[in-house]
């Protein structure tokens, strides 16, 4: 995740979501400390990425904004996308891609939640 959205999540003032997952922020400030399963990272896209797929274990997420999500999208680092929409609208807020060149999507899996939510699963083709 981007540090926009690692901020966020902190100011929930809930205890970290993924707490058994090690969780990377990307950053060019200095001045944040990892508590527990949190790293924080300034290295590029490309090599970070192989790097983590060196590494043991399964599927990578990435949270949060168009900024960072544009950056692997870009280097087709994406395989898959999963959004979730809840039942609001907000009038106002951030792009949810920032991506230039189209992306083509192909569906998974649809699915809905008691209170509304609805998730929309989908593989980038090509």
């Amino acid at each position: 995740m981007g540090a926009a959205t690692y901020e966020k999540v902190l100011s929930f003032g809930i205890d970290w979501p993924c707490p058994e997952q090690i969780s990377y922020v990307f950053t060019h400030k200095k001045d944040y400390a990892g508590e527990g399963n949190i790293r924080f990272t300034d290295e590029s896209i490309t090599s970070f990425m192989e790097k983590l797929r060196n590494e043991a274990g399964g599927n990578i997420w990435i949270m949060g904004g168009s900024k960072l999500i544009n950056q692997f999208l870009t280097k087709g680092l994406v395989d898959e996308i999963i959004i979730g929409i809840l039942p609001m609208i907000l009038g106002e807020g951030i792009t949810l891609f920032t991506q230039q060149d189209e992306v083509k999507l192909e569906l998974i899996k649809v699915s809905s939640y008691e209170k509304g939510m609805v998730q929309v699963h989908y593989n980038t083709v090509g």
